[in-house]
């Protein structure tokens, strides 16, 4: 299994620039925004507002690719398969469309066999 992550992604774009502004009072009601808060409020709190904008996507975008690899860890289906000793891992990279490269996170997680 693979998550992969990409640069210049429009997506992260806008939560970087989402986080540099105060977060609403209220929660979103746009599905889009919905969609996007978790992603946002990753961006806040690793201080993206601080940094410059292309290394804050880049960091958003690794940084997301890390906590979903993550996610997919704790799920009743991988830990299941893991616990059957099913050979199944999970990756983490980005693909960085400029210069058409895959960026390999190091962060394989494979069952204990």
């Amino acid at each position: 299994m693979v998550v992969v992550g990409h640069s210049q992604c429009g997506g992260a774009a806008a939560c970087v620039a989402a986080a540099s502004a105060p977060p609403p009072a209220e929660q979103p009601d746009a599905p889009l925004l919905r969609w996007l808060a978790p992603l946002t409020n990753l961006a806040r709190s690793l201080d993206v507002a601080s940094q410059q904008p292309t290394e804050a996507l880049s960091l958003l975008v690794k940084e997301s690719v890390r906590r979903q690899v993550q996610n997919l860890t704790k799920t009743e289906t991988i830990k299941g398969a893991w616990a059957r000793g099913e050979d199944v891992q999970i990756h983490g990279w980005v693909y960085d469309i400029p210069t058409g490269t895959l960026i390999d996170l190091g962060m394989t997680h494979a069952p204990d066999l």
